[in-house]
This record gives structure tokens, sequence and C-alpha cells, in this order.
């Protein structure tokens, strides 16, 4: 940026220099041989040529406070001076012309109004505009002369391009198509940039890249493309079809067709690789037949241009930051998706490696960072690659340090477990149904916590009894209790996930797969190893019938560098838990016959004394530990477990899912 601006300091100051020493009476040695030089080259009208660096110079300062400020008193002087001007004028006038002739005069005045013009008033945008909307309108003119696009060119007119979907339009006697221009609400944008979500808690948007430009198809590229469309299915499926729809998105084209209630489906879905091969397709078709509530069939087509959707783009557009709301990308119509984890509640992620899933667990973790204060989340990250959550390392919103070996990660599910067995208990005390309520009603908040495992597939291999176990137990009854839980996984093996784990994490997202297997794996069906990869995904939840095709946000690590340092530097660093720290980070020894001797002689003796008390009572709870040892909450739960793996006692299934109870087996 230093660099740049020496560079357009430099500029101006040739401009002023050569149109100086071009059109000056007294000049030095060395602007006179300078002088003679220009003007037997180009003549005596040299002065004019440096105005070709008028607009790129000006254009790009327009926002560099230093260099306005460089031209505000030479504009201020230009624009004082003349003959008819005042006392003022003239005296400026009259010095200016003892310098320069009246061609140098006419020319930094020219030079004055134009820079006027581009720095306060953007005379360059008006102007490009001005061509653009001719040049549009000409084009329109031509493409819409005939077909089903005639009745689109009013309101492209109307309009200004930012996003554009092609939508259908219902009339009493016919379907006609218009191009329907979606505009960002710059009102809704403004409004929120800049405002922090949580009162007192703010990261500034400026910390990530700008939002780019929406790349879309030409409207004869489209309509030459749906042609193609409907001349492939006629040929390969023998089927009439009639232009709809067509929406245009980051990352692929969408069209619609009408076809006949006898039309063969099943060939139609296998056209795609003929379509593909009759519009040269960058990448893998889609076909959808039917589409869910429509008498339509769908046709995807990759975007020869990708453009990227930035995650300032994302958090600039974020309108609900009630629970623990996230944007996950953009759909096919432009339009973007938003998801609430806590509604879900829990999460996988499968992809392979270069699909986007490591970027989105990031844009994801950043949307729920930007949302949401440390007091308001906690967060617990199992990092079993070691290498993929490393920048999240110290800030404020960890629960524990970041945990990368598989017993750990198993501890936190146990720990969680713990932890909404204790939020069940004060739910039930205050007389509230859930989180929400919960912290409207008491002073004394909790706040979300979300666990990630990165790489889900080293925990089953290493113990996946206790995983599903965890995760059933956490799939009734964390939701509730502000307890999310997110999963990944590079290669979805069904041997590994199988339908115990999947059914216990009901949102299910999906980048690029590698085989159809894979992603019968994950969805039921295939489609995933279609997907173009970088970020375009499948969404699934028991609220979607159909899956929800998006592309994901982008974010890079100097963005999440930015942010993380922000956030430590103005929010602090970690105060871990200690008490959960203890039972997450410290392993626990596995459960067998010798487990007494490796327990410390405080623990040890206190489970004795709990199997002296408990031994000739029926049942036990949580809390009546609590009570009668006088420990806390964590202690007595561990306590429990231990006791439940040494078969001193056994879960009772008759007691609800809030309040467990315990039947004794001594």
């Amino acid at each position: 940026m230093r660099l740049k601006i020496n560079l357009e300091t430099f500029l101006i100051l040739f401009v002023m220099y050569h149109t100086i020493a071009t059109t000056t009476q007294i000049l030095d040695p060395l602007s006179e041989n300078y002088r003679e030089l220009f003007i037997s080259l180009w003549g005596k009208k040299s002065w004019i040529y440096p105005l070709i660096l008028v607009y790129p110079i000006l254009n790009s300062i327009n926002e560099k406070k230093f260099i306005r400020l460089l031209l505000v008193p030479w504009l201020f002087l230009l624009l004082g001076s003349g003959s008819d001007s005042g006392i003022w004028g003239k005296n400026i006038y009259s010095f200016v012309r003892s310098i320069i002739d009246n061609e140098g005069i006419i020319m930094l005045n020219i030079f004055a109004f134009i820079s006027i013009g581009i720095i306060y008033f953007n005379l360059h945008e008006h102007v490009k505009n001005a061509f653009q909307d001719l040049h549009k309108k000409n084009s329109f003119e031509k493409d819409f002369n005939s077909g089903n696009f005639e009745k689109d060119y009013e309101s492209l007119k109307k309009s200004k391009i930012t996003t554009s979907t092609l939508v259908k339009k219902d009339t009493k006697k016919k379907i006609t198509q218009k191009i329907k221009i979606q505009k960002n609400d710059k009102k809704t944008t403004k409004k929120h940039e800049g405002k922090p979500v949580t009162k007192g808690y703010h990261i500034p948007i400026e910390l990530l890249h700008k939002p780019e430009p929406v790349i879309e198809m030409g409207v004869q590229e489209v309509k030459d493309m749906a042609e193609t469309i409907i001349k492939t299915l006629k040929d390969c499926a023998g089927s009439e079809t009639f232009y709809e729809s067509c929406a245009q998105g980051r990352s692929v084209v969408r069209f619609e067709f009408r076809v006949s209630p006898s039309a063969n489906l099943s060939k139609i879905r296998s056209s795609a690789e003929n379509i593909a091969v009759a519009i040269a397709s960058v990448g893998k078709v889609r076909i959808e037949a039917p589409v869910i509530g429509k008498s339509t069939i769908a046709v995807e087509i990759p975007q020869r241009n990708k453009s990227i959707l930035r995650l300032s783009e994302v958090i600039k557009n974020q309108k609900n930051a009630n629970g623990l709301n996230f944007i996950m990308g953009a759909q096919v119509d432009g339009s973007l998706f938003n998801v609430d984890l806590a509604a879900l509640p829990h999460m996988l992620i499968a992809g392979a490696t270069q699909s986007g899933k490591s970027v989105f667990v990031n844009t994801l973790l950043l949307n729920l960072i930007y949302n949401k204060s440390p007091k308001e989340l906690k967060l617990i990250l199992a990092d079993m690659k070691k290498v993929e959550l490393t920048l999240y390392k110290d800030i404020p919103h960890l629960l524990v340090p970041i945990v990368s070996t598989p017993d750990p990660a198993l501890n936190a599910l146990d720990w969680a477990r713990m932890e909404v067995d204790r939020r069940y208990e004060l739910l039930e005390e205050s007389k509230t149904k859930n989180l929400e309520e919960y912290n409207k009603k008491t002073k004394n908040k909790l706040p979300y916590i979300v666990i990630v495992l990165e790489e889900l597939s080293a925990l089953l291999i290493t113990s996946k009894n206790r995983v599903i176990e965890s995760l059933s137990d956490l799939s009734e009854r964390a939701r509730a209790a502000g307890v999310h839980l997110i999963a990944t996984m590079q290669r979805p093996d069904s041997k590994k996930l199988d339908g115990s784990v999947k059914a216990n994490l009901p949102g299910k997202v999906s980048f690029r797969l590698g085989t159809r297997s894979d992603s019968i794996t994950v969805f039921g069906k295939g489609g995933a190893e279609n997907l173009l990869g970088r970020g375009d995904l499948y969404f699934d939840s028991p609220t979607h019938p159909e899956l929800i095709r998006c592309q994901a946000p982008l974010v890079e690590t100097e963005e999440i560098e930015k942010v993380l340092n922000y956030l430590i530097k103005n929010y602090g660093e970690a105060e871990y838990d200690k008490s959960v720290e203890g039972e997450v980070i410290t392993p626990i020894d596995e459960i067998n016959d010798d487990i007494l001797d490796g327990m410390s002689s405080t623990d040890r003796q206190l489970i004795n004394d709990i199997r002296q008390r408990i031994k000739d009572e029926d049942a036990i709870s949580v809390s009546q530990l609590q009570r009668l040892f006088g420990i806390g909450y964590n202690k007595a739960s561990r306590m429990m477990m231990i006791m439940e793996q040494l078969n001193w006692v056994h879960q009772d299934p008759n007691t609800s899912a809030g309040k467990k109870g315990w039947v004794v087996d001594l």
C-alpha cells in the first residue's frame, strides 16, 4: 500500500511539472532542456499528453485521503484564478500568467475540473454507467427480439444487475418468462455493518477481504444454452420440453423445463452426460427429475466463471443473531442460506481432500465467533489431524485447550453428557424448558457449548461403542441444554458411519466425495460425487425433503489470523475452566478390575465411602451424591460413571431424560 501511494504521488507531481515545464516562460536550464525535448518530439501541444494520466491517477486515489489533501490547495488555487475573478482571482491569474502561458492555464483548469468531478462527484462512475447502459440496451434489444425472452427486456432496463435470476411468471392464459434482478439490500447491510450483534462485543468486518463482484452469463449465452438443452433432451430422451426459468448461482446455473406427464423421466435423468457434451460443460451436469412440488425438471450446469463468495459478504448479511445462526452459503438462485445449529442440533460434515470441508469449518467457526461473545459461546475443539484448528489456540471462546488425541476427545463427550445432566437440573429448578428461556429468566446466564470433532473416524476406531453411546445421549437431550456437536469425516466409510451414528447427527453437509457409495453413506442417495469441489456442497436435514445445494463462503488463512489476533488482543486469551480441563484433558484410566489401584488415594477413599453408603439403597442419583458427600457436580458425575462401569450401579430406564437415576446393584 505504501509503494502504491508513493507511485501515485510521483505521477501527480510529474503531470504538474510537465505542464509547467512545457508552458512556462521563465525556466531553469534543466526544465528548458526538458521543454525543448518534448516540443521537438510532439510540437507545441506537448503539454496535452499528460492528460491521459488524469483518469487512472484520480480513479485509483479516489479514497486516498493523503493524496486528496495534496490536490485540494492546488485545485483551490486554480478555481480562484481568472481575469474576471475579483481581486483574489486577478492576483492569482497574474501570478500564474507570469509563469505559464494561456495554454498552460487552460490545461491546468481542465485537469482541476476533472479532478473535482472524479474525487468528489464520482464523475468517472457516471460516465462508465452511461456507456454500460447504452451497451446493455442495444444488446438486450437484439437478444429479446424473439422467443420466450421478449418479456425480459423491460425488467432488465429498469434494474442494475448484481445477482440475476430467471424466474417464471404465471398468468391465466400462459406462462411467460422474465429476468428478475436480485439487488442486495444496501440499507440492511449498512445497518448491520460496523455494529456488534452482541452489545459491547464487536469484531470489525474490515479484517476480512472485501466482497467480490458476481460473474454472470450473458442473456444470449443463457438463451443458447437453454435451446441446446431442449434439443438434446428431445434427441436423447424423446421428450418435448419447454423453457420455464433459469437461476444463476455462484458456481452453477439452474434451468427448469416443463415436460409432459407422459415423459420418460428415467431417460431424462440418464441424459446428463449427453447434455454435458452438447454444451461443452466444465464439470458434471446434474438433472433433478421431477422437481419436488412442481411439474418441471431441473438441469444444473457448472458456471464457466465461478464467483467467489467472501466471508465478509456473509457476515454483513447475517440478520438473525439468535441461537447459533450462521449462513451456510449461497444457493443456486443467489440467495444466502441460513442455518441455526441450535435447531439441528448436531451436524456431520463430510468431504474429500481439496473439496472445501476444512475451509467450511473455519467459516462456520468465524461466523459463530462474530455473532457470539466468549460469555455467550464456549468451544471445545478436538483436532485429530493436529493441523486443522491450531490457529484457534488460546482464543477466549475456548473452554479447554485444543485436544489432539482420541482419549481427551472421548472425555469431552463424557463431560458434555454430565454437563447436560447439570443443566437439566437447573432447567427443572427454574421451571424453564430450554437454554433460551433459562437465560431470559435468570441472571446467571449459561453459554452455548459447541464441540468440534475434527475427523470422527479416529474416535470410532478407538472406541465406537463409547462414541455411539455419547452421541445417542446427546442427540436426545442436548438441544434443550444448549450443547451441540459438529463432527467431520474425510471419507465416510459405511462400516464406521453406520445408521446408529448418522441418526444422531441429523444435520448433514457434504462436499465432493470420491464415490457414489460414499454419497449414499452420508445421504442415502448419490449425488455428492458429482459436486464441483472448492466449496460446492449439499445440505440435508429432517426439515428439508430434498438436498439443498450451496456455494460455501471462502475465508483465507490471513483473514483467520487477523480476526483471531484481534479477538485475543481486545478480549484477552482463554481463561480455561480448570474443573472441565481436569475432566477432559486428564486421561481417564481404562475401567477394569484394577481401576481402584489407578485412582488417587483421595478418590479411592471417596468411592469406597460411597460404596459403603449406598450398598443398602435401592437407587441413587448424582444430586444425592453431592449432598451426602459435599462434592461438586462434576466429581459426583465422574464417580457415578466409574461405579456404572464397575457394575455397581446401572441407569434406571424409567427415569426421565432430564433427571437420571441409577439402580444400585451391590
